[in-house]
């Protein structure tokens, strides 16, 4: 799902956009989805969480009332989704670098639909992305949204494991305990342990899942 290839078309004027394309950014290929009724529309660009949770694949199913609005337009970030390859060198990889990128993404999509200033929005770890842009280049935007805002990452998921242990407590389940106690308060240093403390979360309503946004 998260590698297709081709994006549906909105309608038959000649104004929409629904556009899949490759760019080279920070010595990388990166590619964007671009989606709205009519190029004239203000841009908004999406950036995903993770880092790494792509979402080219399905943000379409999501964001069709934005494209009535807005262009949206949803970038894959270096080593994610479309924009992965084999060999990034992990120096690469770091949040200065991230932004740089941003930001060279932000500079394209300025020169290519004739607009001084766009809409970002950051979802999770995006949201430090945006944050970030906002700060340092606010010239170059006319609002920054955020979507499950990040404020101190370390702290937040020691809360959510807190809250997770406390709700199998409360609930008196043998196995989410035992597991959540195998797992220590840092366990989201390591994905595979995040993963099991991330199950117990969505038992206990910590997390919503496509299919109950869709209800």
């Amino acid at each position: 799902m998260f590698f297709i290839r081709s994006t549906p078309t909105i309608s038959s004027s000649s104004r929409s956009v629904a556009r899949l394309e490759k760019i080279r950014i920070g010595g990388a290929d990166q590619w964007l989805l671009m989606r709205g009724k009519s190029t004239r529309l203000p841009v908004l660009m999406w950036l995903h969480g993770g880092p790494g949770t792509a979402q080219i694949g399905f943000a379409p199913y999501f964001q069709r009332e934005l494209e009535q609005h807005f262009v949206v337009v949803n970038w894959d970030q270096r080593g994610a989704g479309l924009s992965y390859r084999r060999g990034l060198p992990p120096g690469a990889m770091n949040l200065e670098q991230f932004i740089t990128d941003a930001r060279e993404v932000t500079e394209y999509l300025r020169d290519k639909f004739k607009q001084n200033k766009i809409y970002i929005v950051g979802h999770s770890w995006g949201s430090i992305l945006g944050v970030k842009l906002a700060e340092r280049f606010p010239e170059l935007y006319h609002a920054y949204i955020g979507v499950g805002q990040v404020v101190h990452m370390v702290e937040g998921e020691r809360i959510s494991y807190r809250y997770t242990l406390r709700k199998a407590q409360e609930e008196g389940n043998a196995k989410a305990l035992r597991e959540l106690n195998e797992l220590g308060e840092d366990s989201f240093y390591d994905h595979r342990k995040m993963t099991v403390q991330r199950k117990w979360l969505d038992v206990y309503g910590g997390l919503r899942t496509c299919s109950r946004w869709t209800k």
